[in-house]
């Protein structure tokens, strides 16, 4: 009887009708790299800061959707390949030789740290305490550090004879030249007053002190304006007139604008602003290949970058045979 219950146990669970343990289910094999493991519990505990955030953002209810599970999943998948891919690493630089203990190593895991406890100053317990709420504390902190520099270096050390010729450069911008252009739009400064009719009022009476008292542009941003711009004296930035950053009725206004021209009071749907534009560029001006060879070059080598760790990962998984079970993540 004992053996037959036994037997129907398997069956039951093989079946999904028995209802596995959290113990269990925290040791399923996800994948295997080498001789080591990656569970179900080392997903999840990776992935738990995520999901934190997520449920900040949508709340518990949106995770507990179709669409909110089909989410974490794919979030759980990512992990779980990062793992893996990072376990390929660890083993692969380990072969290379790099040495986690050696001088030059330890001083960029000093640097990295010193730079983020510089952001808490003298105020110790805190830079612990954000560690603590990260699921770190300063030793295990100093691993994970290491364990990515190590990583970095070894990346470093396998691209670094990579390069992009002057003819692979002019090649691409040649077949690409649509994607060099330097668009219409202007250099944007405002003064934000607010969307009541107090902001409206406001901004007529600093608009005045502009136009008919000749006060300065950036002073006034600076003393009146309600946004984040005012600490740059009004300054948004470079923007081409179609973009979708900025609310369409407001890039209306602007492009009514000419070089240096301060608006009357106007109306987004943002509210009151005060619009002043330099740096106009009224058409769509071609760049030449020596404008833009510095970021041809740039893009084509971190491609060139990405296909070589891209191949070589895929030769070292089949290497180490690496099984990665996907279909296990619950």
């Amino acid at each position: 009887m004992i053996g037959l219950m036994s037997i129907m146990a398997v069956l039951l669970s093989s079946c999904g009708m028995v209802e596995k343990s959290q113990e269990s289910i925290d040791k399923t094999l996800l994948a295997k790299v080498g001789g080591e493991s990656i569970t179900q519990k080392d997903v999840d505990d990776e992935a738990q800061s995520y999901i934190d955030t997520l449920v900040i953002q949508y709340g518990d209810e949106a995770l507990e959707t179709e669409e909110g599970k089909e989410v974490v999943l794919q979030l759980k998948k990512d992990v779980l390949n990062s793992f893996v891919d990072m376990k390929v690493l660890d083993i692969k630089a380990k072969e290379a030789g790099i040495d986690r203990e050696s001088d030059e190593i330890q001083e960029k895991v000093d640097e990295r740290i010193n730079s983020i406890k510089g952001i808490y100053g003298e105020e110790e317990e805190k830079y612990k305490d954000a560690l603590k709420e990260m699921g770190y504390t300063e030793e295990t902190y100093r691993e994970y550090v290491e364990d990515e520099i190590v990583r970095n270096s070894f990346m470093d050390d396998m691209v670094k004879d990579l390069e992009v010729t002057d003819e692979e450069a002019e090649k691409y911008y040649n077949e690409n030249k649509d994607s060099f252009v330097n668009p219409a739009g202007a250099k944007i400064y405002h003064i934000y007053f607010g969307e009541d009719d107090e902001a409206k009022a406001k901004a007529e009476e600093v608009s005045g002190k502009i136009k008919n008292d000749g006060e300065d542009f950036t002073d006034m941003a600076i003393e009146f304006g309600q946004d984040a711009s005012r600490d740059k004296g009004g300054e948004l930035g470079f923007f081409p007139y179609e973009n979708n950053e900025l609310y369409p009725d407001f890039m209306e206004h602007v492009k009514k604008l000419e070089e240096n021209e301060i608006s009357e009071v106007v109306q987004s749907t943002s509210g009151y602003h005060i619009i002043k534009v330099t740096d106009v560029q009224s058409e769509e001006v071609q760049k030449t290949y020596e404008e833009s060879e510095e970021q041809i070059k740039n893009t084509l080598l971190e491609n060139k970058k990405r296909e070589l760790y891209e191949a070589n990962m895929k030769e070292w998984k089949e290497e180490l045979k690496v099984k990665v079970h996907e279909d296990k993540i619950s």
